[in-house]
Order: C-alpha cells, then structure tokens, then sequence
C-alpha cells in the first residue's frame, strides 16, 4: 500500500458537518502538533476520518456503528473485551451524531479509564466507551499514568 503525506488545512481537534475527507483518510501527526495539543502526551499519532452513527465524546473508546459500517463509529459498548478489529479509536474531540471527525488509532491521547495503575495492558471496559485493566488478546494499548478514580488518562494504543 502506498501513502502519500498530505497537509490539511484543519485541526485534528475540528468537526464538520459534511464528509471533508472520505472516511478512512489516514491523518499523521508530528510530534510538535501532538505535543503543542497536549503538554502530557509525547510522540506522533495515526488518527482516522469517521462519522459519528451516535453521539461521541472526547476520550470515548470508539467501535464500528454495525456491520458494513467501517468508519461510522460509536461509544465503545459496555463490554469487556471487545476483540480490536471492532474497535476505530479513541475520540480527541466531541462528535455531534451524524458529524464528521478524527479518532486516535495508534499513539498517545487520553481516554475514558476507569480505575488503573501505570503500565497496566488496556482494552475496553465494561463502562460505555471506557478502558479498563485487559490481558486478554483484545487488549488495545498501555496506561501511561495511574488512575484512581474514573476519568481521562494518558494511554499509548494501537488499534489495527
């Protein structure tokens, strides 16, 4: 497969209300624009161009809408273990139902956690679009920081 760099004249973080790219462009982030986003995460990141088929919301675990919808995303069920071909990303930004935006599928971000210590192999949770604690083959990435409590933490993931 080839790959081509192409610039947009967008933010990862922009949302839109028609299909600016067709879904599944690949976008590359730099280091430096990781960075100048967000302090606490270091290193380049893939995102990936979806629909939202549900109302999505920043640091949500994404998964496919339904069969036959590759890139039309939604809250991660509230499911343990849901195998990473099912999955499209973690969400860097409110994505209104039936918007357009970009989801993390390989770097660092901040995702939806329940409870986790640092190191800890992560995949998705029984909390609607959340990760939790998986040593399972559905594991999705590792938890950069400890999390006591419910809420975002820095994760680095690699969804296929």
């Amino acid at each position: 497969m080839a790959y081509s760099v192409q610039a947009f004249a967008d933010s990862a973080t922009d949302v839109f209300t028609d299909e600016r790219y067709p879904l599944g462009t690949i976008r590359f982030e730099t280091e430096s624009e990781v960075e100048s986003a967000d302090s606490s995460l270091v290193g380049p990141r893939v995102l990936v161009f979806v629909k939202a088929g549900a109302a999505i919301t920043a640091g949500q675990l994404v998964e496919k809408n339904a069969a036959g919808t590759t890139y039309v995303g939604k809250p991660s069920a509230a499911a343990a273990n849901t195998h990473p071909m099912s999955l499209l990303g973690v969400a860097v930004v409110d994505i209104p139902l039936n918007s357009y935006g970009w989801v993390v599928k390989q770097g660092e971000c901040a995702v939806n956690a329940l409870a986790l210590t640092a190191g800890a192999t992560i995949g998705s949770s029984s909390t609607l679009g959340s990760v939790a604690t998986d040593a399972t083959f559905t594991a999705i990435g590792k938890a950069l920081a400890t999390l006591g409590a419910p809420g975002p933490v820095d994760a680095y993931i690699s969804i296929p």
